[in-house]
């Protein structure tokens, strides 16, 4: 139980970097004044599609719910968010233990 606690800690730790970095970098490439490059149209369906994986199904305006015009709490987005982190977390150790089970 203890070595499951500590995978799904490094786990997050290493998705909380991917996304963090993804997000800045995006940041950095939608903020300029001249045309926009067409990378930002990967790290927009980066962040979307794939850091917003499992809710972007249910609500395909996930990252981006803010957009929709409606009043949305700060404790709506942080269940939103811990709910998309801990599904993320579970999917990556699942196929991360499918592939342990297949090489042996």
């Amino acid at each position: 139980m203890k070595s499951v606690f500590f995978e799904f800690i490094k786990i997050g730790k290493f998705l909380m970097f991917y996304e963090i970095i993804s997000f800045m970098i995006g940041i950095v490439f939608a903020m300029n004044d001249g045309p926009r490059p067409k990378i930002t149209d990967v790290i927009a369906f980066n962040l979307q599609y794939i850091c917003g994986f499992p809710l972007v199904l249910i609500n395909d305006q996930y990252p981006f719910f803010l957009d929709s015009g409606k009043a949305v709490s700060s404790n709506q987005i942080l269940l939103m968010w811990g709910v998309n982190f801990l599904c993320q977390i579970l999917f990556i150790y699942i196929i991360k233990k499918m592939f342990a089970f297949w090489r042996k």
